[in-house]
């Protein structure tokens, strides 16, 4: 009898645990300020890892893997020891270290996306390259 009730919990708690596996999911944040566009977006890989990318009409795009979890209202993304982001799973606001303000992307900046993330980047980027010469 024990047994089969440990089977019974078991298989109950494994779905609950599996959900918060957000592989397949891309999120996209975007918000101009001051003459510079702020683009960051997550890629949710399998066991838990995100790649991360970032640009700036200023700064050329980076892109790193990391590790993500999860709890019922956020979703904690730890690039490094410095710098933690944030993101509120109701209305997809993201925060970075949560006491900087300037780093925010607010309710209605970021969305869930189904296309390549470097061809998001790349569009939103476009408008700051007309007139290039080179």
């Amino acid at each position: 009898m024990k047994v089969l009730l440990t089977l019974f919990v078991l298989l109950f708690s494994i779905p609950a645990h599996s959900s918060d596996d957000l592989n397949g999911n891309k999120l996209v944040c975007s918000n101009e300020r001051d003459a510079t566009i702020y683009l960051t977006a997550f890629e949710f890989k399998k066991n838990f890892a995100v790649i991360q990318y970032q640009a700036t009409n200023k700064n050329p795009l980076s892109k790193r893997r990391v590790e993500y979890e999860t709890t019922p209202e956020e979703i904690r993304i730890a690039p490094n020891e410095y710098y933690k982001y944030f993101i509120n799973r109701k209305n997809l606001s993201v925060t970075r270290n949560r006491s900087e303000v300037n780093f925010q992307y607010k309710n209605g900046e970021c969305h869930l996306y189904e296309e390549s993330i470097l061809d998001f980047i790349s569009k939103k980027l476009e408008k700051y390259k007309e007139g290039n010469l080179l």
